[in-house]
């Protein structure tokens, strides 16, 4: 169950030998202090990750997404890009966030984002890379997907693009 005050905005899966599932949700920061979860853990582990992002200088009004939500599987490969989202509200800042699971390291290649972390977790017995890049997007429109790339073994990527605003 999400936890109070958390808004879901993608939930994907990919099955076989790559079996993985990327779930994003977000939140307005407040005074309530952090967020409590109910963390549960089965043979392949458990891994929480938050990131906190600041807002355009000058916005008053509570944090919105800017636009729908774009989400995408990409099969077992070298690289990816992802479609990008399209902002309906200026100020946005454009999140993505792509993963695989496995412990290859994954960088992005495209200059439309700029990378914030890329790394290796291994929250059990199976790793997992994660990887988030943002954008600012000052007018309202498209914004460019990012292009991700792993090295060493494969393995199907699974990436969502979000914009809040």
């Amino acid at each position: 169950a999400l936890p109070v005050g958390w808004n879901e905005a993608a939930s994907l899966s990919t099955k076989g030998s790559d079996a993985s599932h990327l779930y994003v949700a977000w939140r307005a920061a407040d005074s309530s202090g952090a967020a409590t979860f109910d963390t549960q853990s089965n043979a392949a582990g458990t891994v929480t990750r938050l990131f906190r992002y600041a807002r355009a200088s000058g916005l008053t009004d509570l944090p919105t997404l800017a636009g729908p939500v774009a989400s995408g599987i990409a099969g077992a490969g070298a690289t990816a890009a992802s479609a990008g989202v399209a902002t309906t509200a200026a100020s946005a800042t454009v999140v993505e966030v792509a993963a695989i699971r496995g412990a290859a390291a994954i960088r992005l290649v495209s200059g439309a984002l700029s990378a914030r972390v890329a790394e290796v977790v291994v929250p059990g017995r199976v790793p997992l890379t994660v990887g988030v890049a943002d954008a600012f997007a000052p007018s309202p429109g498209p914004s460019t997907g990012a292009t991700w790339q792993q090295d060493g073994s494969t393995a199907d990527w699974l990436w969502t693009s979000v914009a809040i605003r």
